[in-house]
């Protein structure tokens, strides 16, 4: 019977942990996997220096507001965008054990979208963006990504790239 006291007072202090570390690991999940290439350095200092799961869900809420193209509409479409190419790129680039998102060609689809042209090469692939949005004033017109394949590997890699 004490045993199973005991076990009943364990279980009974572990739940609210556990459900903190599953709030907890939610929210690195979204900072660690979903917004990794977009957030900026200074809103994710601010993030992780939140304290509250109410606080948190309010940044997020103000990240996605701050880059809504049209704050009028009930949508947010360049966020619904952004998950589409999540799950583009994982279901397209992922190689291995490594989700696409991780990939190099993921990284780049998600924050450029789809490249204006893919060109097979030998070594790889070469993608062309001919208007790169949000690149700001050292991209050129026509911006190019090569991608080379890693020896004895399906997996491509930015060239130039670690």
């Amino acid at each position: 019977m004490r045993r199973l006291s005991l076990a009943f007072v364990l279980l009974f202090f572990a739940i609210p942990v556990c459900r903190g570390q599953v709030a907890e690991n939610k929210y690195l999940k979204w900072l660690n996997e979903d917004v990794p290439y977009i957030i900026e350095p200074s809103e994710k200092k601010t993030f992780l220096a939140l304290k509250t799961d109410a606080e948190r869900e309010q940044f997020i809420k103000e990240f996605w507001v701050r880059r809504d193209p049209d704050p009028d509409t009930p949508e947010n479409e360049w966020r619904d965008e952004y998950y589409e190419r999540i799950a583009y790129a994982n279901a397209h680039f992922a190689f291995g054990n490594a989700p696409g998102w991780r990939a190099d060609r993921g990284h780049v689809y998600i924050v450029l979208g789809k490249p204006d042209a893919v060109e097979a090469t030998p070594s790889g692939e070469i993608w062309t963006y001919n208007h790169l949005p949000r690149a700001g004033p050292t991209a050129g017109p026509r911006e190019k990504f090569e991608f080379v394949r890693i020896p004895g590997t399906l997996d491509l890699r930015l060239k130039g790239g670690d």
